[in-house]
Formats: structure tokens, sequence, C-alpha cells
């Protein structure tokens, strides 16, 4: 029997996304819904030494309300990548073990794709094979699935 999880990308997940996609056989990142503005999304939270800090990746959404979450283009012009990629490194810098990942993860936040899901799907689909987790990946926007909700 096939162990299959559904989730929605989102930015800089959460260690129990990649929990669930250890313990199945395929993940499918589900792109082809509806995008929700202000969500996971598009924003994360990282832990500084002044408390919780938010993270969000600026969108092109105005007149694109009831856009699918494959749809949703960065916003190049509002230059965030530069600033995640510093708040990310002042707050994890001296942990053990930042010097061995950075390199390859920093790079992401700095020149986001054109695309949100491109990048958290990018982003996500580097860190599981940091991980060394062996699930199948699919992208629900790939499937040509029919029906709704």
């Amino acid at each position: 029997m096939t162990r299959v999880a559904i989730m929605q990308p989102t930015y800089l997940p959460w260690s129990g996304y990649f929990g669930l996609m250890q313990t199945v056989d395929v993940f499918v990142f589900l792109d082809s819904v509806q995008f929700a503005r202000r969500s996971w999304q598009q924003r994360n939270q990282i832990k500084t030494a002044n408390g919780a800090q938010l993270l969000s990746i600026p969108v092109l959404s105005k007149g694109k309300r009831n856009q699918l979450i494959l749809e949703v283009e960065v916003d190049h012009s509002a230059k965030s990548g530069m600033a995640h990629h510093k708040a990310v490194e002042m707050a994890y810098s001296k942990a053990p073990c930042f010097r061995d990942y950075a390199d390859e993860l920093l790079p992401f936040l700095e020149n986001p794709s054109t695309r949100l899901a491109d990048l958290t799907i990018d982003l996500t689909l580097r860190l599981k094979s940091m991980l060394g987790i062996k699930a199948q990946i699919l992208r629900s926007s790939e499937m040509n699935g029919v029906g709704s909700k």
C-alpha cells in the first residue's frame, strides 16, 4: 500500500512538515488551490534574540483575488530577498551547524524565483535532500485532477 501525503507549499516549512514527508512514499504539493493572502504559503517566523520575526515574501496580488498558488508571482520590486538572508544569518549564524547548510540555503532567500510556488517548493526540495528524505514528489497542478473541495 502506497502512503501519500498532500500539503500546500509553505515558506520555510516547520520540522513537522518534513516529519510527515519522511513517513510517506509519495508527497504531493497542493499548488492547484486558491492562494490565501497573508498565509504560511508566503510567510513564516524565525526566532531571533528579540523574539519572533515575521518574514513575508511580497507577491503581486492586486486584481488577482482568485489566483491559484501556482499562479502567484513574487514582487521583485520589494527586494525582500537580501533582507531575509540577513535576518536568517543574524538569527542563526552562531548555531552549531549553520555553516554546514547556509551556503546551500541562503541563495534561495536572496534570489527568489518568479513564482511563489517555485520558490517554496524548490527550497523545500533542497531541505528534503539535505535531510535524506526519499519520498517521491509530485505537484497537484501536474496531475490533471478534476473536482472541487
